[in-house]
């Protein structure tokens, strides 16, 4: 049954969508351990990311059914205007197929994709348009530089390599500066002298199309590319709830796509911790914000944990089986 008409049947409307999504995935199942500093990370990524856009965007966040905190933090951001579309899910579907239907749900026809522990700096996105406009068939542009291992860049990236070689001038050299690198080694937990011992004879490829550089290389955890172009990339079946995404840029590779990065770089990994080095850096860009987070430093002896390898694996199994333990609900 049905009486009268509704109010908004002769209503115009008039909403017309930004050409570019900028999207967040966020998964913050809680705020303990591991999770301690997630969501002032995640305002970090997202306040960095708009603000230091520089081009009409909409924003848009993917939340993979995280926490009550976070979920309300983020429909806060969204009243406040700061966050555009909300997309949220009770049941972690992973990475992977998050990812595959933020793609089809991003209304823009270019979709700037970042997971939730990135960095932003000033013109990240203008100098990302400048390159997906200028190469031809792209699959994605990433304005975070790093030193991969050979045979991962290989795996990855042999279509770039093959089309430069043929089209473009092809170069090799080492453009990412220490500090930098250094940065990057310690946001995924890595030893910087480790690194070293294996990647110190490694280099990055240049390409030079018609006057413009770029290093060739992209990562899946911040990457633009056209919307069309990523629905192109063929599904991977999985059942992992991080994993398979190498997969998804060997296949991005295998389609003949270019994976291509910024010449400088435009942003960075945090990680889970907030460290005085990375808290000077956000301060220099913008983010001065006093509700985000506290500068933490690593606990007395954790260095001595990180070099006895075995203890190490110990103490990291112990960690594994406390928080599933202690994240049942059931």
């Amino acid at each position: 049954m049905r009486i009268g008409k509704a109010p908004t049947r002769k209503v115009h409307m008039e909403y017309k969508p930004e050409e570019i999504t900028c999207a967040i995935l966020v998964h913050i199942p809680n705020l303990l351990g591991y999770y301690e500093q997630r969501l002032d990370i995640f305002k970090a990524c997202l306040l960095s990311m708009t603000r230091n856009a520089g081009i009409p965007h909409q924003m848009l966040v993917f939340d993979n059914a995280s926490c009550k905190e976070v979920s309300d933090e983020i429909s806060k951001l969204q009243r406040e205007g700061i966050i555009d579309i909300v997309v949220r899910l009770n049941e972690n579907v992973g990475k992977y197929w998050a990812m595959r239907w933020l793609f089809w749900i991003a209304p823009g026809k270019v979709i700037a994709y970042t997971d939730d522990d990135m960095l932003f700096f000033p013109g990240w996105l203008e100098e990302s348009m400048s390159i997906l406009s200028h190469f031809p068939n792209v699959g994605c542009v990433s304005v975070y530089p790093f030193r991969p291992q050979g045979q991962v860049q290989h795996l990855t990236c042999k279509s770039t390599i093959e089309w430069a070689e043929k089209n473009a001038t092809l170069t090799r050299d080492r453009v990412i500066p220490e500090w930098w690198d250094k940065m990057t080694i310690q946001s995924v937990g890595r030893s910087w002298d480790e690194y070293i011992a294996k990647s110190s004879e490694d280099q990055e490829y240049i390409v030079e199309y018609e006057g413009k550089k770029a290093i060739i290389q992209g990562h899946h955890c911040q990457f633009i590319g056209y919307k069309a172009n990523l629905l192109k990339i063929p599904q991977v079946a999985t059942d992992q709830l991080m994993g398979n995404c190498l997969s998804f840029d060997h296949m991005m590779d295998q389609g003949g796509f270019l994976r291509l990065n910024t010449y400088g770089g435009y942003a960075m990994h945090i990680g889970n911790i907030i460290d005085p080095d990375l808290w000077s850096v956000m301060r220099k860009i913008g983010i001065k914000d006093n509700n985000i987070g506290h500068v933490r430093t690593p606990p007395i002896g954790s260095w001595f944990v990180l070099k006895i390898k075995p203890l190490k694996k110990l103490l990291e199994s112990i960690y594994e089986w406390l928080y599933w333990s202690l994240s049942r609900t059931t």
